[in-house]
């Protein structure tokens, strides 16, 4: 038996201290842009007895902009996407424009005839979490990266508008919903309702994700990146009142491709103060259809 180890490295630093290294540099611009370009398909199927099997498709593809300042915490998201049922007895491609705003004081979101509501993150705090999740150390992030269980390796450099870059490419698997560092983020989560339990919802996941990362030889920030992969999701949904135990699958693939730019740039977010609690805006609308079903009633 023979056994071969081999480490390779760029200027001296391996796949996983380039990273860490590339971490550190965004955290130290503190401000940066984000253009996605998304297209994903979920797929979902049931076959409960008693109730009429469900074979459903969904397809949404579309842009997402986005400015980030990782301290103090603030985002600004606009999104287009374009939602297509092609199960659906009308399959009219449907298009949705959004805009998020998260700072300080909570999350932030438009909504269609409304403008701007506040969403109840139910304590959770953003800010602590966006903190975690990112460190200026780069031993500590390499760290963070084992504790996730994601293996970092080399691809082929490349050459792009006059930038040399290095690619690494990562992988993600369901270890990451087993490691400490999720478990860490999960037990941070606001209380689920009765009746779901969180930890036997992720048992129930598959997840498989991989990174094309350009890291740019100078500079050390990632000015690109692709994602493929798939999340599956099947459990036995639980017998009720009304029908009995049966199994449920969800499949989503998705492709993405991201650029970052503007580092160190500071960034305007669009006034939110006079935003209305999302719970209040619901409630009111409950109203409405309840007033409106019974108007046609009296009718």
């Amino acid at each position: 038996q023979v056994s071969v180890s081999y480490n390779e490295t760029r200027n001296g630093m391996t796949a996983e201290e380039i990273m860490a290294k590339s971490s550190a540099a965004m955290i130290e611009a503190n401000q940066y842009k984000m253009l996605t370009d998304l297209d994903t398909s979920v797929k979902v199927k049931t076959d409960i007895p008693n109730m009429e099997a469900l074979n459903m498709s969904m397809n949404l593809n579309g842009t997402v902009e986005a400015w980030m300042q990782i301290q103090p915490v603030l985002m600004y998201l606009k999104q287009n996407m374009t939602i297509e049922t092609p199960d659906a007895p009308n399959p009219v491609p449907q298009a949705i424009e959004t805009q998020m705003v998260m700072n300080q004081d909570g999350l932030f979101m438009t909504m269609p005839n409304i403008g701007w509501v506040k969403v109840d993150l139910g304590g959770l705090n953003m800010e602590e979490l966006m903190q975690q999740s990112m460190t200026q150390d780069p031993t500590a992030a390499m760290q963070q990266m084992r504790d996730m269980g994601m293996i970092v390796s080399f691809g082929q450099d490349q050459e792009k508008n006059g930038k040399k870059y290095w690619v690494l490419k990562a992988t993600v698997n369901g270890n990451i919903l087993d490691s400490e560092y999720f478990k860490n983020i999960t037990q941070q989560m606001p209380v689920m309702p009765e009746g779901m339990d969180l930890q036997q919802m992720l048992d129930n996941f598959n997840v498989d994700l991989f990174y094309d990362m350009w890291i740019d030889q100078e500079t050390f920030y990632a000015d690109y990146m692709n994602m493929t992969g798939d999340i599956r999701y099947a459990i036995n949904m639980p017998a009720t009142e009304d029908t009995t135990a049966g199994p449920m699958e969800m499949t989503m693939a998705i492709q993405a491709s991201y650029t970052m730019s503007d580092y160190g740039k500071e960034f305007t977010v669009p006034e939110v103060t006079g935003a209305r609690d999302l719970e209040e805006v619901l409630a009111d609308q409950a109203a409405q259809i309840q007033e409106a079903l019974e108007a046609q009633d009296i009718e």
